[in-house]
């Protein structure tokens, strides 16, 4: 006796008449007891696995089948009530006739029923939150490394994709700020604009008290702090922004562009570098090196890089979550010597500030910052005493 799945036509005829789908299951029901009656404990596994494989394949036949008709379907576009008539009117015209059909993402704020599991994740998430509130906003990665050393979650892809989803949900649903998280990568211009010449000189009298000068003037060299990661961006701000550093991100290989202009305007200048370790992470940081010091010796002009983050020494004495290195990026292994590679993200916020401050501390000419300061508080008073005039 030959076990065989249900027919097409059975399952559909099955799910149009509710006295058919009892009768069919009492009929399997029967059928499978008197079957297994006559099985060997192997027959049965073996048999349990061909059905497992015959439904596999016939699901991934049906997503094709489902696809394909969808793609076919014509119909017109229908918009939610948030959407404006002209809009819906440019989104037709995008889709080109075709349906919108198959799952939508959760558009603009959205209520969410998470599970019980989910539930605890958001609870840990909202943990790391506070924990480094002074360091907000946090990327997804720095969320996702803390989470693993901290709870212990499981380090890949599959956690990292739903973790992404939990703080996408979870903001949509006000569980967490919308300002807590980074994930922005838009570059924005605009020009600054005021009601009239009152609103103007109101901005200019309550700028008087936050004039600032250059900092840095006076200082040995000029320092740049120079970020891989666009998102930690606003956290190594608010550690050198008092020191008048920029802070400057660049992904993946930077442009020629602003190479040039780096080695362009500044001299006697030195890069502090936060980067992977890994071999694409040093890769950036040696052509980034090599690069502007070549442009910067055309022009005549000084620029020395420092490697900050991440580091050998920083893996072992902060014990950093790393992984086994994959050989499969051989353009850059002349520039990588290790056997592990480590995200800059798993270096915890609290002591990437520390590691940042300590380097700008340690070249510091303190009276001549100190000297500028009160430089500062000096001018505050003059343009206070002019404006109320």
């Amino acid at each position: 006796m030959n076990f065989s799945a249900p027919t097409l036509h059975e399952r559909h005829d099955s799910t149009n008449n509710q006295h058919t789908v009892g009768t069919n299951r009492e009929a399997v029901r029967d059928r499978a007891k008197g079957y297994y009656a006559n099985r060997t404990p192997e027959q049965i596994e073996n048999d349990q696995r061909t059905r497992a494989a015959w439904y596999q394949k016939n699901k991934k036949k049906q997503r094709r089948v489902q696809k394909a008709r969808q793609e076919a379907r014509r119909g017109v576009y229908q918009p939610d009530d948030s959407v404006t008539t002209h809009t819906a009117t440019e989104i037709t015209k995008v889709l080109n006739g075709v349906e919108r059909s198959g799952f939508r993402n959760p558009r603009g704020f959205a209520a969410w029923r998470p599970d019980d599991q989910t539930k605890v994740l958001i609870g840990q998430i909202n943990k790391v939150l506070a924990e480094y509130s002074e360091h907000l906003p946090l990327t997804g990665r720095q969320i996702y490394y803390r989470l693993i050393d901290t709870y212990s979650r499981p380090k890949g892809k599959q956690f990292e994709d739903r973790l992404y989803e939990v703080l996408q949900r979870g903001r949509r649903a006000r569980i967490f700020p919308m300002t807590a998280i980074r994930d922005d990568g838009a570059i924005k211009d605009e020009t600054q604009w005021w009601e009239d010449g009152d609103e103007w000189l109101a901005a200019i009298r309550s700028e008087a008290g936050k004039v600032r000068l250059d900092r840095q003037e006076g200082q040995p060299k000029r320092l740049i702090l120079y970020c891989e990661a666009a998102g930690m961006v606003p956290q190594l701000a608010r550690v050198a922004d008092e020191y008048g550093i920029p802070v400057m991100s660049g992904g993946g290989f930077d442009s020629l562009t602003e190479k040039h202009r780096l080695a362009e305007s500044n001299d006697d200048t030195e890069v502090l570098h936060i980067g992977d370790f890994d071999p694409s992470g040093i890769h950036v940081f040696v052509s980034l090196a090599e690069d502007v010091s070549a442009f910067a010796k055309h022009y005549g002009r000084t620029i020395d890089f420092t490697r900050l983050a991440v580091t050998p020494d920083q893996i072992e004495e902060l014990s950093l979550n790393t992984s086994p290195l994959k050989r499969t990026d051989h353009s850059h292994m002349l520039a990588f010597s290790g056997d592990v590679t480590c995200q800059a993200e798993a270096i915890p916020p609290d002591e990437l500030a520390r590691i940042v401050r300590e380097a700008i501390e340690g070249r510091l000419d303190r009276d001549a910052y100190d000297a500028v300061l009160e430089r500062e508080d000096d001018l505050h008073t003059e343009l206070e005493e002019k404006l109320e005039d």
